[in-house]
């Protein structure tokens, strides 16, 4: 069986129009992705090009119609590069045939209803056991694995199995989805330097995250990728085990902290378990909850916010119950802190609709930085900010855990000015990819949910620099 799934398949290279003209960097192609075109270089990704090709380049990226050219800025006018399952996993098949599919329908059953797979695999040991024997044996086992679970008793993997990465599960649920991803800066993340990477929206399933596990070694070149999940799934028998070896984690205050000590990338979904349950029934707004724990554990731990954003993920699954029974339950799932929305997807079942998913990786919010200039006052943090500036040596090496333990041995407490001021920069970036990267067809407008205030804004009138990029997306 491990050969068959070894067998060599013919690679096949998206389809590509004309070339450019070449720039000193390398030659830059220009990529169809149904129906977004963006720039990527075939050389190096710190390619750069004249200022008049990337607003050309940015002009189509967006797709609009009109003659209106985007905002000239640098940020804006940066070179964003596509990553493709051909790009990470060479000599995979980028088309996924219907015998492939028929295996991987199974497989999204168990993965996405744990609980049902595991009483429909109680059910199957009834035609040769009986019900007796199968009930009595399958669920005194079933509960001793669960104690197991409970008590924290089963092994748990400290590091990343980079081998399960490229396996056929998740290859192909990265054809079935035609996943891919886009880097909107390159050269704007650094080498071998944590990160908190931020991933929205939620979902009712994040069945995004998973999809992006086998992009992590591309995007953080040198490091490893934890996503960072709720502590209710450790309770998920054979599931959170799974999840391990991609860099699953439960996720809590102390679990960050000890990520990006490791000089590692900590992926979170901060939407939880409320934004499972606000998706719009009417399919006109999408909605993305903004919270501030992530912000603040950014500024304690003096490292960067890299926002992504998932497109299409919020159409992979929709609720069974009517809205009534769907917001009951949401109070219970928010006060018992256990994920347990009914979802259905393709064909009635445990199955995700075959939608066209892509993700979008932003740059990275400057909250090293900011906290350096905040403390330069102090001329011991002064000395380890400007020591730690650029080289990646804040705390992921021994020199910046060192000088972070050195700093009077207290723990930096952020202000809420601080958390703040990151919180506005976290809204624009999300509301800039959005309105930038988003495909032709896309006419949702996002809303951003503010979980401290409760209120809602619409992104297409927040700010000078959304409201432009609205209108070169007006279709």
């Amino acid at each position: 069986m491990s050969s068959f799934l070894r067998w060599p398949r013919r690679s096949r290279t998206p389809k590509r129009t004309a070339a450019a003209p070449p720039t000193a960097a390398g030659t830059t192609a220009t990529i169809l992705c149904d129906g977004l075109r963006l720039d990527s270089s075939s050389s190096s990704i710190n390619a750069s090009s004249s200022s008049d090709s990337n607003v050309d380049s940015k002009t189509e990226s967006m797709g609009s119609s009109t003659d209106e050219s985007p905002p000239t800025s640098p940020q804006t006018t940066s070179k964003a590069l596509t990553l493709t399952l051909g790009d990470v996993c060479p000599g995979t098949r980028l088309t996924l045939p219907w015998w492939e599919e028929a295996l991987l329908l199974p497989c999204f059953v168990v993965l996405c209803a744990p609980i049902f797979s595991f009483m429909m695999l109680g059910l199957s040991f009834v035609p040769f056991f009986g019900w007796v024997r199968a009930s009595t044996s399958y669920l005194s086992a079933f509960s001793f694995y669960w104690v197991l679970l409970y008590f924290d008793l089963v092994p748990r993997r400290e590091r990343l199995s980079p081998p399960c990465l490229s396996t056929w599960f998740l290859r192909a649920m990265v054809r079935y989805f035609n996943y891919f991803v886009i880097v909107e800066d390159p050269s704007s993340i650094q080498p071998s330097t944590p990160y908190i990477g931020v991933q929205s929206p939620h979902g009712i399933y994040p069945i995004a995250s998973v999809c992006a596990a086998p992009f992590s070694p591309s995007l953080f070149r040198g490091r490893d990728s934890y996503c960072m999940a709720a502590s209710a799934l450790q309770l998920q028998p054979f599931l959170w085990q799974w999840l391990e070896t991609l860099g699953g984690r439960p996720i809590s205050a102390a679990g960050i902290t000890k990520v990006v000590e490791q000089g590692d990338v900590c992926c979170i979904l901060p939407g939880g378990i409320a934004e499972m349950f606000m998706l719009d029934p009417s399919n006109e707004t999408e909605k993305v909850l903004i919270r501030r724990g992530f912000i603040r554990e950014a500024l304690k731990n003096r490292v960067d916010i890299i926002p992504m954003y998932h497109f299409n993920h919020t159409q992979t699954f929709s609720y069974i119950l009517p809205p009534s029974l769907n917001e009951l339950l949401a109070t219970v799932c928010r006060k018992s802190g256990l994920p347990g929305c009914f979802l259905i997807g393709r064909w009635g079942l445990f199955v995700p609709h075959k939608v066209k998913m892509f993700s979008v990786v932003g740059r990275p919010i400057q909250v090293r930085r900011r906290h350096c200039s905040s403390s330069s006052s102090s001329s011991s943090s002064s000395s380890s900010c400007k020591n730690n500036s650029g080289n990646g040596k804040i705390p992921g090496t021994e020199d910046g855990r060192a000088k972070k333990v050195g700093m009077e041995g207290e723990k930096y407490e952020p202000t809420e000015e601080e958390i703040e001021a990151v919180v506005v920069e976290y809204k624009e970036a999300l509301r800039r990819i959005y309105y930038t990267f988003r495909p032709a067809d896309e006419q949702r407008e996002l809303v951003l949910v503010d979980n401290q205030k409760g209120n809602s804004a619409s992104s297409s009138s927040s700010s000078s620099s959304s409201s432009s990029s609205g209108k070169n997306n007006s279709h």
